[in-house]
């Protein structure tokens, strides 16, 4: 799929996604399948691999890298775009990701300008 990417095992936590080659900032990476669930609640089956967004749809999963991504409160990578109605999602590198070093994003919806938590 993607030549510069690939997922191995993460000191983190299980597996992640990995750069393969340098990857400089602002590089858009990764248009994913998404599948939106009808049925979101917490008994589900996958119910711990979706994320929220907003919207009448509010919770997809991502198939793909995207799903192998870990989360950092200061990411490297972060969702670029959502295309619902084509089910695809885009990622965008903030920063220079040189060979061998892992792609993080954030599991948190509320971020401001600087990519920080924000608390409430």
């Amino acid at each position: 799929m993607y030549k510069c990417l690939e997922v191995k095992q993460s000191s983190t936590h299980g597996k992640g996604v990995f750069a393969v080659e340098k990857i400089t900032k602002d590089t858009l990476l990764i248009c994913d399948a998404l599948i939106i669930p009808n049925n979101t609640g917490e008994n589900q089956p996958l119910a711990k691999y979706l994320y929220d967004i907003e919207g009448p749809e509010p919770f997809l999963l991502c198939i793909g890298f995207g799903s192998y991504f870990n989360h950092k409160v200061k990411p490297n990578v972060m969702v670029h775009s959502v295309d619902k109605t084509n089910k695809t999602q885009t990622f965008i590198v903030l920063e220079d990701i040189e060979p061998g070093e892992e792609m993080f994003i954030t599991y948190y919806s509320d971020l401001d300008d600087n990519h920080q938590k924000i608390i409430k």
